[in-house]
């Protein structure tokens, strides 16, 4: 799954935090807490879980392009395109994630 993550990554000239990249590899994408928050994905799923047209749909209502969604919920979470994630906020919650 890396490699299909890192080969996404390549073709959209990005540089996804490597802590979500892990939580891809091993949780994958979907909904958490009663399904009130969702993780995104970046290759498979339902249209409203992907990392693309989700984004698609905030940067027609404002986000800058330097941003991809990778989470929804009460507060959406994202990361910015070249360098990583957008806070420190976004690690506390992927750690918690991935422990779970």
């Amino acid at each position: 799954m890396l490699s299909a993550i890192e080969d996404w990554e390549r073709t959209k000239s990005l540089s996804v935090p490597e802590d979500l990249k892990q939580l891809w590899c091993l949780k994958g994408g979907g909904n958490l807490f009663d399904d009130s928050e969702t993780i995104l994905q970046p290759l498979s799923g339902e249209e409203y879980a992907l990392i693309e047209p989700v984004s698609s749909v905030l940067w027609a209502d404002g986000l800058s392009r330097d941003y991809y969604v990778f989470h929804k919920g009460i507060v959406d979470s994202v990361f910015r395109k070249y360098e990583g994630p957008s806070s420190l906020w976004h690690h506390r919650i992927l750690v918690k994630c991935l422990n779970t």
